[in-house]
């Protein structure tokens, strides 16, 4: 049972983080998760040869990225221009 939970988390997480990776905001932020999270996948995938059962490192950053992805989401629905937070890119 909790393989299962654990790969529906898996489920939900990848819509929501590509979202982010085609629209998300521009922000040197979204540079490094995609950079990490690109990094990651081709040195377990492509070097390794490796299935990502070893997420440990990858799935804080697809987290991070499908939060974004909510928060675009959101402000998109709500039909404004920018919404105050990261969405909007501020800090960057």
């Amino acid at each position: 049972m909790s393989l299962l939970f654990d790969d529906l988390f898996l489920i939900v997480l990848v819509p929501l983080t590509l979202v982010f990776v085609f629209a998300g905001p521009r922000s040197p932020a979204r540079g490094l998760i995609l950079g990490w999270m690109a990094y990651y996948l081709v040195m377990i995938v492509v070097v390794f040869h490796n299935e990502i059962r070893y997420r440990s490192a990858f799935v804080p950053f697809a987290c991070a990225a499908a939060a974004e992805a909510c928060l675009v989401g959101r402000s998109r629905a709500a039909g404004a221009g920018s919404a105050p937070g990261p969405a909007s890119g501020w800090g960057s």
